[in-house]
C-alpha cells in the first residue's frame, strides 16, 4: 500500500522527493517580524515548511516558576 498526501501542491509519500521542514522552535523571541524573517530564510534555504513552538506559559509552568516570565516573553498572541 502506498499512501500519499498533498500539502499545498506538493505530494508527500513513497516515491516523492523529501519534504523538508525547517525547525524554528522559539527562535522568534516572541516577535512576529523575526518569525516572518525565519520563514523567508527557511524558504530561501529550500525548506518546504517551517515549524514553530507555540505555547502559553501558564500551560507549561507555574506562575511561581523562575522560568515563567521567560516563557511568557516568547508567546505569540492568538492574533
Amino acid at each position: 500500500m502506498t499512501s500519499k498526501i498533498k500539502v499545498d501542491n506538493k505530494a508527500i509519500g513513497n516515491g516523492e522527493p523529501v519534504f523538508i521542514i525547517a525547525e524554528a522552535g522559539i527562535n522568534h523571541n516572541g516577535k512576529l517580524d523575526l518569525a516572518e524573517k525565519l520563514v523567508e530564510k527557511a524558504a530561501e534555504a529550500g525548506a518546504d515548511a517551517i515549524k514553530f513552538q507555540i505555547f502559553k506559559a501558564e500551560e507549561i509552568c507555574s506562575r511561581k516558576s523562575i522560568y515563567y516570565n521567560s516563557f511568557r516573553s516568547l508567546e505569540f498572541s492568538v492574533k
